[in-house]
């Protein structure tokens, strides 16, 4: 990782806690905080890195201190953050793999929708080979 490169993406992974939760970045081990909450936590986890960015930046980290990116097995626990190193920003968070809760509730709510639009006559009942064919 060298300071030319302006755009770094993180994995980051929460633990719960006994009260509220930890957070380490899976890919910079100098970054690593602790919040109540899931989104404080997040909060606190861009606070910890943009205090890092800065020394990055400017390459006065100790070799051993720079980021090492990699891909990691993805999780309900996890997310990632994007940033602008030359700017000092966070520019998006993002989910690295949504829990199977969430997966199913989208699926039950599109069926949902499917049979009212079915209901209303502006959808037309499907086969089986449509419906595998999408």
């Amino acid at each position: 990782m060298t300071a030319s490169n302006k755009i770094i993406t993180l994995t980051y992974k929460l633990y719960p806690e006994s009260k509220g939760y930890s957070v380490k970045c899976l890919d910079w081990h100098c970054v690593y905080t602790q919040g109540d909450t899931i989104n404080e936590c997040k909060k606190h986890a861009i606070e910890a890195t943009k205090l890092m960015l800065p020394d990055l930046k400017n390459g006065t980290l100790q070799k051993s201190q720079y980021p090492k990116l990699k891909a990691h097995k993805k999780s309900k626990n996890t997310f990632s953050l994007t940033f602008d190193i030359q700017k000092n920003t966070k520019i998006k968070i993002v989910p690295v793999v949504k829990t199977e809760r969430e997966r199913i509730r989208k699926s039950i709510e599109k069926g949902l929708k499917e049979l009212k639009e079915m209901k209303r006559g502006k959808r037309k009942l499907r086969t089986l080979d449509e419906l595998l064919n999408e």
